[in-house]
């Protein structure tokens, strides 16, 4: 029996949308249910936000104070030109955002100059600190660089140290736009915690798209992206993960609904399986493209596009379903000397010795620091919080650690932590003079070479210029070993060096040591690079 090819393929390719179709819908065995929400939930166009241009792929802060998002609105001395949108010129993306005024309204956009180019940024992705923004970009080295999502870190006005997340997600990226001659995408989110990101992506921009999940392994890489099982033969774009780090919020037109693009809330498990998902209903969803829906980790506001305008949501009075597992926001401030903020970075930690949330301070920011707990404890529990600090302050490197009371939550919560003063302020000798520290290998209180040289690099300054003054050591471990053996540890490293001052000729009336073990660490024992930090002694003028 002669087989029409075209007819065999197209069977063939039927086929295997219906199953494909099948698959996704056998883990609902009926179509998202529609959300109902009372008439006194209103939607408003952001008109301080909006242009003539397209605007879209938002990303709003948990605590709702930034709004980053796309614009071609052009007008920068980079814009090039890309086609025509409402009967007007469309320039290529870049990326802006905004703030939250004290009266709690959004002030004008701003363009991220520094991380904007005429390669056409998009898709940005704000951390819940608001000073570091993840987004894309087809630059012309991509590839190398370990593109085409990057991150980028706020330092004062500007943004810095830009670099590729690489790993698994670049050859992904890699791989898709070698075997299809290029490669498209249109939304990318990333958890809370930084080890979920997710995309929508395909072969052609102005054609059907799924969604892709790439997570960290247990040594902190990124795993190749895959499709996840929520995509369908159809189209989604435009995802959000919100901050539970299991709600997901996407647009899609394979699962029925009003028309065109809708908007549909999904909980998945860890595996991205389906475990309930609901059409989010008007006045979300109407017979129009409606996609990119942000919300708050209240769940009190939302924030979404509809042909390429920027629509805000007064969620107080929507579906309870509509919003997101309750979290935990810890808010606070990290002040240096005479109450000025300064850049910092504070982590929480479980008590297992788990890094939950790392948050940065900007000190031109108030020095303000916000922490996102995506499980709440179900019981009161304690967590371990720890401030750093670097060089190049008004203060010495700092580290602290303290623990932190978190009660039963039920809800959604915020605490607000107040503002913690960094007082080991330098002397005036100190901002003379940066004094480095003598490190020790595990276990020993022997010198290595790169001691010696700092102690000898130490006793030419002190012989020049403080001779007069008097020479504190402080010794200190890591915690390995029992505290009496550190203790005694410490005072072996200080001898050390002390010995080694005397046999360059510093009088030893002039020298104090103070051992202290493991109480006072630089630097996190989670870790063999943190432990190395503890391994030391300081050295201080007075």
């Amino acid at each position: 029996m002669k087989i029409n090819k075209f007819y065999f393929l197209s069977a063939l390719i039927l086929i295997l949308l219906v199953y494909k179709a099948s698959f996704v819908f056998a883990q609902n065995s009926i179509l998202p249910r529609i959300l109902q929400h009372p008439d006194s939930v209103k939607i408003e166009a952001l008109d301080i936000l909006n242009s003539e241009s397209r605007e879209t792929n938002l990303s709003v802060t948990p605590d709702g104070k930034y709004l980053f998002f796309m614009s071609s609105r052009g007008k920068q001395n980079w814009s090039v030109k890309s086609g025509i949108y409402n009967n007007k010129v469309r320039y290529d993306g870049d990326i802006y955002f905004s703030k939250k005024n004290n009266k709690g309204k959004w002030t004008e956009a701003q363009n991220l100059k520094a991380i904007n180019s005429s390669s056409g940024e998009d898709e940005p992705f704000v951390t819940q600190d608001g000073q570091q923004v993840v987004f894309q970009s087809w630059r012309r080295n991509w590839i190398a660089e370990g593109g085409p999502y990057y991150i980028a870190k706020a330092k004062g006005n500007s943004w810095t140290n830009i670099k590729g997340l690489g790993q698994g997600i670049n050859t992904f990226f890699r791989r898709e736009f070698s075997k299809y001659g290029g490669y498209a995408t249109d939304g990318m989110s990333v958890s809370a915690d930084f080890s979920t990101f997710i995309v929508a992506a395909g072969t052609n921009y102005n054609g059907d798209m799924d969604l892709y999940w790439s997570k960290k392994d247990s040594t902190g890489k990124w795993s190749i992206c895959k499709e996840m099982p929520i995509s369908t033969p159809k189209n989604e774009r435009s995802v959000f993960l919100a901050a539970d780090n299991k709600t997901i919020y996407f647009a899609s037109d394979g699962y029925g609904g009003f028309g065109g693009l809708d908007i549909f809330k999904a909980l998945l498990d860890e595996n991205g399986n389906l475990i309930e998902i609901y059409n989010i209903g008007a006045p979300f969803n109407t017979e129009k493209d409606d996609y990119g829906f942000v919300l708050t980790a209240s769940g009190e506001a939302a924030y979404f596009v509809r042909e390429g305008n920027i629509f805000y949501a007064d969620l107080i009075n929507a579906s309870s379903k509509l919003k997101p597992s309750p979290v935990l926001l810890l808010e606070g401030n990290i002040i240096g000397c005479e109450g000025k903020p300064i850049d910092a970075k504070v982590s929480l930690y479980d008590e297992n010795d788990k890094e939950i949330s790392v948050s940065f301070t900007n000190a031109r920011n108030k020095g303000e620091y916000l922490l996102l707990i995506s499980n709440p404890p179900k019981t009161k529990i304690s967590y371990k919080q720890i401030i750093e600090t670097e060089k190049g302050f008004e203060q010495e490197p700092f580290f602290e650690t303290k623990k932190i009371e978190i009660p039963t939550i039920k809800k959604y919560t915020k605490l607000e932590l107040g503002k913690t003063q960094i007082n080991d302020c330098k002397e005036e000798i100190s901002k003379i003079t940066d004094l480095e520290n003598v490190y020790f290998a595990f276990d020993s209180d022997k010198l290595n070479q790169n001691s010696i040289q700092v102690l000898e690099n130490f006793v030419t300054l002190f012989n020049q210029k403080h001779s007069n003054k008097k020479i504190i050591l402080t010794g200190h471990t890591d915690s390995k070993g029992s505290d009496n053996y550190n203790q005694i540890l410490s005072q072996k490293r200080l001898l050390s060096v002390q010995n080694f001052l005397e046999s360059k000729g510093i009088d030893k009336s002039k020298i104090k040591i103070t051992p202290k073990g493991e109480k006072n660490p630089a630097q996190t024992n989670a870790t063999e690079n943190g432990r190395s930090k503890n391994r030391r002694v300081e050295i201080r003028i007075e």
